[in-house]
């Protein structure tokens, strides 16, 4: 296995950039990429049939989401609806992080795309963001009729931290009765916060050339966890659940050279091994954060048409 050439590129100039690992910097010099920069790194923003900011109750108040409609929705039929969780490692970005990719799904899979801007650590430990990304799920299912969509065509999507967020929505909604989800799609999902986890990625991976070192996943988990036991609570670590039946047909997505490759993975043995219909694709040449930046990393461009087409034949 080597790296891709695109993404071997792309480290080498993060490296020539010497730009210090999150852990090196205060929160806010990592929240601090210019939006322009990061639409840069995006899909192109195209243009949608329409989109929509407004706010959706929340446990602890008004979680704001931006809602995309397809030319598509001109047709007063029904159609399906993707909720997205954009990742950060629970502590950053924000609805226009990955703007491009929403629209590109919205347009080409024709879906009605809700994006959740939930609540950071550490200013919000675990589990506000589980919490917010739950009620908003709920009000998209709830509201169908008012968004033009069908609530039994409802999938659920994220990268990283919103992949993992994804899961625990489908484990809550499999505990609570509900909402029915039609499809998952978790890409480079992080699936445990144990100390010193099972997977041989992990260590073999602990560098931050790559992006994600041990202090870096470590600095996240001490942004994001709050209480001690919070590591091993099935909503932070969902690969701690004793039983993934009932669960929504799934597409899992991991890197080849992104630490999380074996519990992603790993997810996707334990769906089939509990009767859960999945497909696995691994990019074999693409690191974690290479796999955001499909402007630049063909890997990460052939990601988000490979979700795109699976939207397209499933939902």
């Amino acid at each position: 296995m080597t790296l891709d050439a695109d993404v071997k590129s792309f480290l080498d100039q993060m490296v020539a950039m010497n730009m210090p690992p999150p852990y090196k910097m205060p929160i806010e010099a990592s929240r601090g990429m210019p939006a322009e920069q990061r639409a840069l790194m995006d899909m192109p923003r195209e243009e949608v049939g329409r989109r929509l900011e407004r706010t959706v109750p929340g446990p602890a108040g008004p979680i704001p989401v931006r809602i995309y409609w397809p030319a598509a929705a001109e047709r007063g039929n029904p159609i399906g609806v993707l909720v997205m969780f954009h990742g950060g490692g629970f502590a950053l970005g924000d609805l226009d992080t990955f703007e491009g990719t929403v629209r590109y799904y919205c347009n080409h899979a024709e879906v009605v795309v809700v994006d959740v801007d939930y609540r950071l650590a550490p200013e919000n430990k675990f589990p506000a963001a589980v919490e917010d990304c739950f009620a908003a799920l709920c009000w998209v299912s709830d509201n169908a009729a008012e968004l033009g969509v069908d609530a039994d065509r409802l999938a659920v999507s994220g990268g990283s931290a919103g992949a993992t967020l994804t899961i625990v929505c489908c484990l809550l909604a499999k505990e609570r009765g509900g909402p029915e989800i039609a499809l998952q799609v978790p890409v480079l999902p992080s699936l445990t916060f144990e100390q010193d986890p099972p997977y041989p990625s992990r260590a073999e991976l602990d560098d931050d050339y790559y992006g994600l070192s041990r202090e870096t996943i470590q600095w996240f988990a001490d942004m994001y966890l709050g209480k001690p036991g919070d590591a091993l609570d099935v909503r932070a670590s969902p690969i701690l659940a004793p039983d993934y039946t009932g669960l929504p047909p799934a597409l899992v997505i991991t890197g080849g050279y992104c630490p999380f490759r074996d519990e992603g993975r790993h997810y996707a043995d334990r769906l089939r091994e509990d009767g859960v219909d999945v497909e696995y694709t691994c990019y074999e040449g693409a690191s974690h954060a290479a796999m955001a930046i499909p402007a630049m990393v063909g890997a990460a461009h052939k990601c988000v048409e490979q979700v795109t087409e699976f939207l397209q034949k499933r939902l």
